[in-house]
């Protein structure tokens, strides 16, 4: 069957010349029924598929997860098809509380399509898809990007190590014109990383201020820092200590001597790189009468490495021997093989056979041994 189509304006005539009516003129009746035909369009358009609303589809997010306090819509479903004017700005709207940190929260699609339908939207307009329960997890928050401080990434341990150093040097200097005194301060300075690559350069600390008498304990600066071509003011915290008493030699002391009340004197221990103070002796006390395992030259400090206790036998001396078994104690002689102080182990050799055997330097030129059963064996 064909079907033949005619200009809207001649469909508009050819009604117009059929529906005259008495009392109107013609050209009252065709205005009539020109908006009668607009108005009849309008309709079917409307009311046609093609010019309906689309239809919304939405579903389930898949593993949903929120780090707020509320839970969105858009933190649940996604929208697969259609699209609805207030539909972006409902996404946004809170639907209920968050569960706890770390813990999850039940969610069916009818409860969602009942929030949509209380905010406007009707079942009509909207088909569900997929999955109609979903488990919200409530995450820990990450690091906000705006609160967060940030540094430079590939700062260097070195450089760090290089820019405190150059600032406790520089706090030296300014604490020997402030007390009028040369002291070996023993300074920590916490610089700021982003500024390690430019205060690690001497020429560009142009000054320094600040810090409170007595310049001991914690102590705040004000470096001033030339940084392109502009000078600006660097907060700087800093711990001061002075440097601890140690006992040192008052004389050039040889090797094997044993040090006496005279020869030692307290003063401040130099600063050296990977030198602990524990190990340096501040009591005489605990130093005097022990033996020297090296010399040492006058004001050099005295470590626990270069001292022992005292040699009470030497190498081929000749010793007593002394075996305890019950209440017999047995003395004999015999000939040391080494030398050590007391409470150390020495090879000795017995007189006149020559046995040898293990002995515990007791005291000077006399050890014990474990007495020796009449089987030869050692009694325990």
């Amino acid at each position: 069957m064909q079907t033949t189509t005619q200009p809207i304006d001649a469909f508009y005539a050819s009604h117009t010349l059929e529906t005259e009516q008495p009392g109107l003129s013609t050209r009252s009746q065709r205005v009539s029924l020109n908006l009668f035909g607009l108005a009849a369009i309008y309709a079917l358009c409307y009311l046609s598929p093609a010019c309906a609303a689309e239809q919304v589809v939405l579903r389930f997010v898949e593993s949903p997860r929120t780090s707020e306090h509320v839970v969105r819509l858009g933190d649940l479903v996604e929208v697969l098809a259609g699209n609805s004017p207030s539909l972006e700005q409902i996404m946004r709207l809170p639907l209920a509380p968050s569960p706890r940190e770390n813990s999850v929260q039940t969610w069916h699609s009818r409860d969602v399509l009942q929030h949509l339908e209380l905010r406007g939207l009707q079942p009509t307009s909207m088909r569900w898809s997929g999955a109609t329960q979903v488990e919200l997890q409530r995450v820990s928050a990450g690091p906000d990007a705006a609160s967060t401080t940030f540094e430079p990434a590939f700062v260097q341990a070195r450089t760090v190590e290089l820019a405190e150093k150059l600032v406790a040097q520089a706090i030296v200097e300014f604490l020997e014109l402030q007390t009028g005194e040369r002291t070996d301060w023993r300074i920590t300075a916490n610089v700021p990383t982003n500024l390690a690559d430019v205060i690690r350069i001497r020429r560009n600390i142009v000054g320094i201020g600040g810090g409170q008498e007595p310049w001991l304990g914690e102590q705040k600066f004000v470096l001033q820092i030339k940084d392109h071509g502009r000078i600006v003011n660097v907060p700087i915290a800093a711990h001061i200590d002075l440097p601890p008493m140690v006992l040192v030699a008052t004389r050039p002391l040889g090797r094997e001597q044993i040090i006496q009340a005279d020869m030692l004197e307290l003063a401040p221990l130099p600063q050296r790189d990977g030198e602990d103070p524990a190990n340096f002796y501040t009591d005489m006390e605990q130093l005097i009468g022990k033996q020297l395992k090296r010399s040492i030259s006058t004001g050099l400090p005295i470590s626990s490495a270069y001292v022992s206790a005292p040699t009470v036998i030497g190498r081929n001396e000749m010793v007593e021997v002394e075996s305890v078994s019950g209440g017999v104690t047995v003395r004999t002689m015999a000939r040391s093989l080494g030398s050590g102080a007391v409470g150390d182990l020495i090879d000795i050799e017995t007189v006149p056979n020559k046995h040898r055997m293990l002995a515990t330097i007791m005291g000077p030129l006399k050890v014990r041994v474990a007495a020796v059963s009449a089987r030869g064996g050692l009694e325990r």
